[in-house]
């Protein structure tokens, strides 16, 4: 019922204005709005992980880097509350984050930052020893949020809204906004699978030259307003590629793993991705 209440435009107008009057000072509003996973459902690539970052135009971030050694963890950095939003590190592992859409609620007391969760899971080898990791984190101390990490054999889904043990995905196509894994209710995770479902037959390149394109576009679903940030449904905020003034899609991450293409990291800043797409990634040359 919530989530039908949440879709209305009088809602959105009604908890945009109570999250512009009542936004957390904390420094911990690092989001990741839209992950696509392609997990051994393509043949030239078994493992393809990819998404937009939408974030505040100021919040300042640095570009992809070796953030950590021992092991090494590849991941841009939020310089304002630390962490990161999404990054592979040696051992193929892959984490990604999106903040989760729940009704307003009080900051944690001592909160966390979410984006520790990313090079915290990134910190281990193995997917059991991440898993276990996860589990034991207190959820209180952490505003909602979903994760997705594994690696080409395995991938697993987890939100702090449920209660549950990290989730192991089934093999093919995914994506995930600021709700549940796959919930087509939200247009740009409709599209996102719709979007991989036809990207099938392409050979890998072109799989990822289409998903460049794809990260990019600026469509809105609607002309319906979405005041709340956390609420990515309706005009602007619905589309895959946000463009609004003061906030919006600030860069794009492609990450592959295994098959002809390899180990391969891509990235694009927002700017650059909003004015041509085509010509905006980067593949970044880590010793993967």
């Amino acid at each position: 019922m919530l989530l039908a209440w949440v879709r209305q435009p009088w809602y959105s107008r009604i908890h945009g204005a109570w999250f512009k009057r009542n936004r957390f000072s904390s420094g911990d509003n690092s989001r990741m709005c839209l992950v696509l996973l392609a997990l051994q459902a393509h043949p030239d690539v078994p493992l393809l992980l990819a998404g937009n970052r939408d974030e505040y135009h100021s919040r300042p971030a640095a570009p992809p880097a070796v953030i950590q050694y021992n092991p090494r963890i590849y991941a841009g950095r939020d310089l304002e509350a630390g962490g990161t939003w999404m990054g592979r590190n040696e051992h193929g592992m892959m984490a990604a984050l999106t903040n989760r859409h729940v009704s307003p609620r009080p900051a944690p007391r001592n909160v966390q930052s979410r984006g520790g969760i990313v090079t915290g899971l990134l910190q281990h080898a193995r997917l059991r020893d991440a898993r276990a990791w996860l589990e034991g984190l207190d959820m209180a101390t952490y505003r909602p949020f979903n994760v997705l990490f594994g690696d080409a054999g395995r991938f697993y889904y987890f939100t702090s809204e449920e209660r549950q043990p990290p989730r192991e995905i089934a093999p093919g196509f995914h994506a995930l906004s600021n709700y549940s894994l796959d919930d087509q209710s939200w247009p740009k995770v409709a599209r996102s699978l719709n979007f991989l479902q036809q990207s099938q037959e392409r050979d890998g390149e072109a799989l990822l030259t289409g998903m460049q394109l794809f990260l990019g576009d600026a469509t809105q679903p609607d002309d319906l307003q979405s005041d709340d940030p956390t609420e990515e449904i309706h005009g602007a905020l619905g589309a895959v590629f946000i463009r609004s003034p003061g906030y919006g899609t600030v860069s794009s991450t492609i990450l592959t793993s295994g098959g002809t293409l390899g180990e391969r990291y891509y990235y694009a800043e927002g700017k650059r991705l909003g004015e041509n797409p085509a010509g905006a990634f980067e593949r970044i040359d880590f010793d993967l």
